[in-house]
Order: C-alpha cells, then sequence, then structure tokens
C-alpha cells in the first residue's frame, strides 16, 4: 500500500486525494500570510502617498491648483537634491 506524506508536515496519508485535500489546508495558511504582508505593504504606501500629498500642498503653486505638474517638478527636484547633496560632502 503505498504511503503519501505532506511534504509540508509529518502526515501520511493512503490516499492521494486525501493527502492532495490535506494540503491545501496548508495553502490557506500560505495566503492568509501573504494577504497579511500584502495589506501591511499597501498601508505603507498609503502613508507615503499622503506624506507627499501634504509635501504638494505646501507648494503654492499646487494648493492653487495653477500649475500642479510644475509642483510636482519642484517636490522631484527637492528631493533629488537632498539625496544628492547628503551623498556628496561639498
Amino acid at each position: 500500500m503505498p504511503n503519501y506524506p505532506c511534504p509540508q508536515c509529518e502526515r501520511v496519508f493512503s490516499r492521494r486525494a486525501s493527502l492532495r485535500n490535506h494540503v491545501r489546508s496548508h495553502d490557506s495558511v500560505v495566503d492568509r500570510v501573504l494577504r497579511e504582508i500584502a495589506d501591511e505593504v499597501e498601508e505603507e504606501v498609503i502613508r507615503e502617498e499622503e506624506v507627499i500629498r501634504e509635501q504638494l500642498m505646501e507648494i503654492p503653486y499646487y494648493s492653487e491648483n495653477k500649475h500642479p505638474f510644475f509642483a510636482m517638478g519642484v517636490l522631484i527636484f527637492g528631493h533629488f537634491l537632498k539625496k544628492f547633496y547628503s551623498s556628496n560632502e561639498i
């Protein structure tokens, strides 16, 4: 009689279908963990977007809705300059 061991735990099954059904229980645990990680990453991205939005609103042209793309360019250029000057001592 063949034995079908579970690759993730120590259980052994006499039928392949039983092993297949059992492995699905492990998959649901993995899916839950992956969903939790995805939710955490999504929350972090949302927080970063809120910070950027707040920084954009501090730029006069953006908050007045005159030239939003110019304001975004100013913000991005400002971040570039901060990184450039912090990595290159003058």
